[in-house]
């Protein structure tokens, strides 16, 4: 009975999955995007009913006109395009109209784009027609040829234990039998483990397999544009308006922030002068970047074209590592100068946090190793009370202020912030109370 009263409450609990409503598909005419939004390449599409197309100004984006099905997906409350089924390709050209009126025509290429690697973030690269295949070769002939070296270490190393565990039976053997066995543990000594082949590390992002499609790169401004087909015909539904984006500011500077004491947790720096309030018990690790800012709503469409956002709010973007930073760090007593270096995280049992962070040393202790973080080294105490820091090459945008905020006063400053809503509720039920006995 026990059995039957679980297998109802089971199937009970799987009806409303059983039952759910199948998402409802509709053939559309839209644009694949694949759009580079300053820093990296955001694949997204633009519905037949979507008015605009948002791309970077002066920067390399695709599009393609397509045939697809979409349907409405409640989990995550955007479109989805299904292309298992129907999966066409418009033939023709893109037409681009100016605000003076004037027609751009462009024909489709085929292209690709990678990230190749580098001390740095931000190598992208673009390649079309037959460079784009010469690169696609390229990375395939990586990847074979990485396989092919698997499939020989793999083999290899086969042998090797097969032949390491014959020799060590043939050992114990002898040795359980009080025999000589010290030639063949010289064999087993020469025995040397085959090298497992290293990952290709020509690409941080391989390049995307060869696509076909129409390469825009346009001024800041906006646009019309449309798609006309071999014909001469325009193609109901891919008439839009499209907007080239640009930064209000760019290449301003950042910090990541770095607390030894919480390392995997960096807090973010965007503003140019603005104060960082630290308690001086914990050093911390700077790393500028540069960035840009984006009028929000236009800059989230880019990246995807359903997004929202606020028409009138600007928001910073990192972009990439300021490469090979140094800076000038002035507290009350002296001026130094710090340079960036390379450090990694290591497992400690002798410190109270588990780990710690120590110099990057590749041709010692760490050869072979990956550094965790390129940064620039602050030491802070309780004694200090502030410091500021600014990139040596000049930005404006790169100044800091550091205040050490100290433990006591802290704490009670703290205190009397929480305590303040308790006295403003405190003292309205107080006069609501002596309202009511009147």
């Amino acid at each position: 009975m026990k059995k039957y009263t679980l297998l109802m409450i089971v199937l009970i609990s799987m009806t409303p999955l059983l039952f759910a409503e199948v998402p409802v598909r509709s053939e559309e005419t839209l644009y694949s995007v694949a759009a580079f939004s300053g820093k990296d390449y955001a694949l997204t599409f633009v519905k037949e009913d979507s008015p605009t197309l948002f791309l970077h100004s002066d920067a390399s984006s695709f599009i393609t006109l397509k045939k697809n099905f979409t349907y409405y997906w409640p989990l995550t409350e955007q479109w989805m395009v299904e292309d298992s089924v129907l999966d066409i390709t418009y033939e023709g050209n893109i037409e681009i109209v100016d605000k003076k009126g004037n027609v751009t025509t462009l024909e489709p290429v085929d292209y690709t784009f990678f990230n190749v690697r580098g001390e740095y973030q931000n190598n992208w690269h673009v390649k079309t027609g037959k460079e784009a295949h010469n690169e696609w070769n390229n990375y395939v002939s990586l990847v074979l040829d990485y396989q092919e070296a698997t499939t020989l270490y793999n083999r290899a190393y086969g042998q090797y234990k097969s032949r390491t565990t014959e020799l060590f039976e043939q050992i114990m053997t002898l040795r359980g039998e009080g025999k000589e066995y010290d030639e063949l543990l010289e064999q087993l000594t020469l025995l040397k483990e085959p090298t497992e082949p290293s990952l290709p590390t020509t690409y941080t992002v391989p390049p995307v397999k060869i696509q076909r499609g129409f390469q825009i790169n346009l001024p800041k401004g906006e646009y019309s544009i449309r798609f006309a087909t071999t014909d001469g015909n325009i193609v109901e539904g891919s008439e839009k308006k499209l907007v080239s984006i640009a930064p209000r500011r760019e290449s301003s500077v950042g910090y990541e922030i770095f607390p030894a004491i919480r390392w995997s947790e960096p807090t973010m720096s965007t503003t140019a002068s603005s104060v960082l309030y630290l308690d001086g018990l914990s050093d911390i690790y700077v790393r500028p970047f540069y960035q840009n800012e984006y009028l929000s709503l236009p800059y989230n469409k880019l990246i995807n074209n359903q997004s929202y956002g606020n028409e009138n709010l600007y928001s910073w973007v990192k972009i990439g590592q300021v490469p090979k930073s140094k800076i000038q760090l002035v507290s009350k007593e002296k001026v130094d100068e710090l340079s960036e270096a390379k450090y990694i995280v290591e497992q400690a049992a002798t410190s109270a946090l588990g780990y710690s962070i120590v110099p990057y040393d590749p041709l010692g202790i760490h050869k072979g190793k990956t550094p965790t973080l390129s940064a620039l080294y602050i030491p802070l105490s309780k004694e200090m009370k502030e410091l500021s820091f600014s990139l040596i090459s000049g930005e404006e945008s790169s100044m800091r202020s550091i205040r050490i905020i100290r433990g006591v006063h802290h704490e009670v400053f703290v205190a009397l912030i929480l305590f303040i809503p308790l006295l403003v509720i405190t003292g309205l039920l107080i006069a609501r109370k002596r309202r009511y006995k009147r």
